[in-house]
């Protein structure tokens, strides 16, 4: 996590973006990874401890997503970018289906730099585990979020961990 100050805003960003977090002054300046078990975050309040470890939580999401998923062997690619591969790819075989034609088998790339020829069940069948794989990793961030936010100590927030 990269931490860093711009204009009296506090930032800290994974590798999807950047969020802003409230923070006092003493800790505004100290580029660390932020974990409110630490004491020094004893002057953080409860919000800024839930902020933090939300985005603590969407952190290992987004490493989990970048690391992908395997399917028949081979390492499925689950970034953004390639499930709206995956979504274009499908749309476009449904749509050469309706005309009478088929884009399968199709050569496909996986994230390992591999090719393996598809068949139409087999593509759906990644796709579907890709799909699964990134919907199940939003439902854990989602039943985290949860545990945070009905959280009343900090204790309770710090043992909400991926």
């Amino acid at each position: 996590m990269i931490i860093w100050v711009k204009e009296d805003q506090v930032f800290y960003s994974p590798k999807e973006g950047s969020q802003k977090v409230f923070l006092p002054e003493n800790i505004r300046a100290t580029a660390v990874e932020l974990d409110p078990r630490n004491n020094e975050y004893n002057d953080l309040s409860l919000e800024q401890v839930k902020e933090i470890q939300k985005y603590n939580i969407t952190s290992h999401k987004h490493e989990a997503q970048e690391k992908g998923v395997l399917w028949n062997g081979v390492l499925c690619d689950c970034s953004d970018e390639s499930q709206n591969k995956l979504s274009v790819v499908s749309n476009a075989a449904q749509l050469k289906k309706q005309i009478g034609g088929s884009l399968f088998p199709l050569n496909f790339k996986f994230k390992d730099g591999s090719f393996r020829e598809l068949s139409e069940n087999e593509f759906y069948a990644m796709a579907a585990t890709v799909g699964d794989f990134v919907q199940s990793l939003f439902a854990n961030e989602s039943a985290k979020f949860a545990l945070i936010d009905s959280a009343t100590t900090k204790e309770e927030i710090c043992n909400v961990t991926w």
